[in-house]
C-alpha cells in the first residue's frame, strides 16, 4: 500500500470512528467498533508509514504489542467496569 494510500485510510478511519464516538452513547458494540479501528490504524502506521514490516522481528513485535495487548484491556476495562474494580479491591 502506498504512503498516500495510508493516508487516506487513516484520515478515513479516524473521521468514522470520531463521528462514531461523538454521535452515540458508548455501548459495547461501538467500545469494540473503535478499539478495532485504532488497532487497524496502529498496523498502518507501523507498517506502511514507519516502513518496518520487514524489518527484525525484535522492533516490530513489542510495537504492534502495544496495539493488541493494550487496547483490548482498554476495552475489557470499559465493558465491564464494575467486574474489574470488584476483582482490583482488598
Amino acid at each position: 500500500m502506498s504512503d498516500l494510500n495510508s493516508w487516506r485510510l487513516l484520515i478515513l478511519l479516524t473521521l468514522s470512528s470520531a463521528l462514531i464516538a461523538e454521535s452515540s452513547d458508548p455501548h459495547s458494540g461501538l467500545v469494540l467498533l473503535v478499539c478495532g479501528t485504532v488497532i487497524i490504524k496502529g498496523q498502518l502506521v507501523i507498517d506502511n508509514l514507519m516502513a518496518l514490516r520487514q524489518s527484525h522481528r525484535g522492533i516490530r513485535a513489542p510495537m504492534l504489542a502495544y496495539f493488541y495487548v493494550l487496547l483490548p484491556l482498554i476495552a475489557l476495562a470499559l465493558l465491564f467496569p464494575q467486574e474489574l474494580a470488584r476483582l482490583t479491591t482488598l
